[in-house]
């Protein structure tokens, strides 16, 4: 009996020790978000919403948001560099750079296989977020590291993006992670967020023509794909980002419902993130 009972204690301490060490679902419940890239509130004050995807940089006054039960996340860029950052031609001179994005000018990606670029981010970009004010971190750019595997024949880099996320998690265990896309890596990763942004599942811009439209079933279907399996694995919030013009309340509103459909939470903007429109 005392064996059995020694037996059963091990199991209760090594279950404990599991689910202390597996961080908490921090936005679990949260039923709308906003993703905005501007320094003032359209209209003066905030609106609300459950969680606010703010720029780092040009924010509105977090402290307008202290009143409401909510979280801010400021945005992190971490397989990009802008050409107006202080450090780039620091990084440029060490041949971390990789090639300029095209649909966004200015901005270089890098190469997260390069160990001294991972603890750039996690030394010096995610703490500067988080002594802002912001209670997380919004990942964008990972896609960087798909873009050098399939693109620039650089595996190493998708190695380097896992140990990105890993060591920013395990050097701030509090703080709430939401990654962009990266839909390569949720099998990897999708323990250790606590929510998924997917852009573009139900909508398409053309960088070129800069027009918005209702994407293909085939476009749809293989952006939505990987978000259901992140959803019913990790049963975490997936949060569906699309784009459309303003005055296209059709599209709003189909989108929408295809979104609370899938059990997405939806935003539409327009590509700048700069204004906000979107009321369902």
């Amino acid at each position: 009996m005392k064996r059995v009972l020694v037996i059963l204690m091990c199991c209760i301490i090594a279950s404990a020790s599991c689910a202390a060490a597996r961080p908490s679902n921090k936005l679990a419940g949260i039923n709308s978000y906003i993703c905005f890239y501007n320094n003032a509130w359209p209209g003066g004050s905030a609106p609300k919403a459950d969680l606010f995807i703010l720029d780092s940089t040009y924010h509105p006054p977090l402290s307008s948001l202290k009143s409401q039960k909510t979280h801010a996340v400021g945005y992190v860029t971490v397989g990009e560099i802008s050409k107006e950052s202080p450090d780039f031609e620091r990084f440029k001179e060490k041949g971390l750079l990789i090639d300029e994005n095209k649909n966004w000018p200015g901005s270089w990606r890098v190469d997260l296989g390069k160990k001294e670029w991972r603890r750039y981010v996690v030394d010096t970009l995610v703490p500067n977020v988080i002594s802002l004010g912001f209670k997380g971190i919004f990942i964008d750019t990972i896609d960087t590291a798909e873009y050098m595997r399939d693109v620039k024949k650089m595996p190493e880099a998708v190695e380097g993006a896992v140990k990105l996320i890993r060591e920013i998690r395990k050097r701030h265990p509090k703080i709430i992670i939401v990654l962009n896309n990266g839909l390569f890596l949720l099998d990897q990763v999708g323990d250790i967020i606590d929510a998924l942004l997917v852009e573009d599942i139900f909508t398409s811009y053309d960088f070129k023509t800069k027009k918005y439209s209702i994407a293909s079933a085939e476009h749809r279907d293989y952006r939505m794909a990987p978000a259901k399996q992140f959803q019913a694995k990790f049963h975490k919030p997936v949060l569906a980002l699309d784009y459309l013009d303003k005055t296209d309340t059709k599209g709003i509103e189909r989108v929408t419902k295809e979104a609370r459909a899938q059990g997405f939470i939806p935003y539409i903007s327009d590509i700048d993130l700069n204004t906000i429109f979107f009321k369902e």
